[in-house]
């Protein structure tokens, strides 16, 4: 991607933390971002930002269904997706079990 040719790059959990700070980087780069955060709120901020050709969705990633739909709504677009950075996810609290190994 350094080459400087413009990629489309699919982004989860782009509202907050490390993908909220890609997304800005990767737009000042000429990149188009697919994204998606559990944020509404979140979304609508990023959607004022980075207009078109970027998009962004609200989709919580530990719902299957919503996944399924944001993914198939992805695919069905026409340009490529040049890479795909899978940052949402979900951290549990650290068991005392856990915490006791480390």
């Amino acid at each position: 991607m350094g080459d400087g040719t413009p990629r489309t790059v699919v982004l989860t959990g782009a509202t907050r933390g490390i993908g909220r700070a890609l997304v800005g980087r990767l737009v000042e780069l000429g990149h188009t971002v697919i994204g998606c955060g559990r944020s509404r709120s979140g979304v609508d901020e990023l959607r004022s930002e980075f207009p078109a050709p970027s998009f962004f969705d609200a989709v919580d990633v530990a719902s299957w269904p919503e996944v399924e739909a944001w993914a198939n709504g992805v695919l069905s677009k026409r340009e490529a997706r040049d890479l795909l950075v899978n940052n949402a996810g979900v951290i549990n609290r650290t068991s005392a079990r856990t915490s006791a190994r480390l």
